[in-house]
């Protein structure tokens, strides 16, 4: 049937791009018995493979391998923790901010992430409100890499200390997502709602770097920080080491967004 999908794929473990890749009957064969691999182009195979970090030097398969079971296949999904957060950001999409306590609970979670699995998903995003105020999300984060699931996060950075890079870096987490309104500390508190934040999460987003993870800077584009936003893009590669990723509030109070002109 033509809807019917029969790929496995390889989620290496540790490897930077975390590409899950498509494997042969004979690829996939070889990789979990490298001693059947008897002819010489087998071999230079699984010579490739261990230089890639698919198998590790005693021959053991370094990843996870599923099956896609059908077509139309769900490669990612995004979780929505919880509406709690740290800030309270002047153009929040969901309303999220401290007061808020809508959540998901961690079973419901847990099941989402197994039904994933199941299911052959490759990717989870983790977001929130703020992902780190959600009580457990290291268990959360460690369920869904124990079924092969790569996972991103989602943050605002605040919470971004020593031992949350620790554990992540530990995993690993594909990529941390790190929101900064501006390279004006002034801009961006006043964003967000809460003095001194800018210093704080510009701290974190250097630790994290140093530390190894895959960070990833965006900025929303509106009126607060239209006027300055090429600095700000100009100064987070400069200063912070990273191409930032430039996003437009769409909607909500007509004298906060920009239009799709000025944004592009």
């Amino acid at each position: 049937s033509s809807d019917v999908c029969s790929s496995d794929l390889l989620e290496v473990h540790g490897v930077r791009s975390f590409a899950p890749m498509a494997l042969s009957d004979v690829t996939l064969g070889y990789l979990r018995d490298p001693a059947s691999a008897t002819e010489d182009r087998a071999a230079a195979f699984l010579n490739r493979a261990t230089k890639r970090g698919w198998l590790l030097p005693d021959g053991r398969l370094n990843g996870v391998v599923r099956t896609v079971p059908a077509e139309p296949w769900l490669r990612r999904i995004q979780i929505e923790t919880a509406l709690t957060c740290n800030f309270s950001c002047d153009y929040c999409y969901s309303g999220s901010a401290p007061t808020r306590r809508e959540r998901l609970a961690p079973n419901e979670i847990i099941d989402l992430l197994d039904q994933a699995a199941e299911l052959a998903v490759t990717e989870v995003c983790f977001t929130g409100g703020e992902f780190l105020l959600y009580p457990g999300w290291r268990d959360l984060v460690a369920h869904a890499r124990s079924n092969g699931l790569v996972v991103d996060i989602h943050t605002n950075g605040y919470l971004l200390n020593t031992d949350a890079i620790a554990f992540i870096a530990d995993q690993p987490v594909r990529q941390v997502q790190i929101t900064l309104g501006s390279h004006l500390a002034e801009i961006h508190d006043s964003i967000r709602g809460r003095g001194g934040s800018w210093q704080r999460v510009t701290g974190n987003i250097k630790a994290a770097r140093e530390a190894g993870l895959t960070v990833k800077v965006v900025t929303q584009v509106h009126r607060k920080n239209l006027a300055t936003i090429r600095d700000t893009a100009r100064w987070i590669y400069t200063e912070l080491g990273h191409v930032v990723n430039l996003d437009r509030i769409v909607g909500g109070d007509s004298d906060f967004a920009v239009s799709h002109e000025e944004f592009w």
